[in-house]
């Protein structure tokens, strides 16, 4: 990912708030651990919209891009050695598989070649929590 990001900004340095753009929606969510708050899924992205003096849909354009879509091609190569044995044992076990994310998971999971049975993300609706936040629960079961 570094090569990218570095990559794609050489050739275009006009483009660098950008990288700047990412350094602050980071930094502005660690700055709230365990933070509890409506509609998370919005209020990360306006934390740094508004911190930075940005707008929040280029906000949202960038951080989806470059934390969300661009980095899946790369995991596949990142699975631990065995985790897809693993999974499967789990389930011939009938053992339910949970993944509980900062960030929304599925795509992920599917880059990696991996299934879960319940995926959750602290900015799901029914969640709307930080980790490590360990009041963290949803009211109703996900689909």
């Amino acid at each position: 990912m570094l090569f990218d990001l570095l990559g794609y900004y050489a050739l275009r340095p006009w483009r660098l708030q950008e990288m700047r753009i990412l350094q602050k929606f980071r930094a502005e969510r660690e700055k709230r651990p365990g933070q509890s708050i409506p509609d998370l899924q919005n209020a990360q992205y306006t934390w740094c919209a508004d911190a930075g003096g940005y707008p929040f849909e280029k906000v949202k354009r960038v951080v989806d891009y470059w934390m969300f879509h661009h980095p899946n091609q790369y995991l596949a190569s990142c699975v631990y050695p065995g985790a897809q044995s693993f999974f499967s044992a789990l389930r011939q076990r009938g053992i339910t598989i949970g993944i509980y994310s900062d960030y929304p998971a599925q795509d992920k999971l599917d880059a990696m070649n991996l299934a879960a049975d319940i995926i959750v993300s602290s900015t799901d609706p029914h969640i709307n929590h930080l980790k490590p936040a360990p009041r963290a629960c949803f009211t109703s079961r996900p689909n």
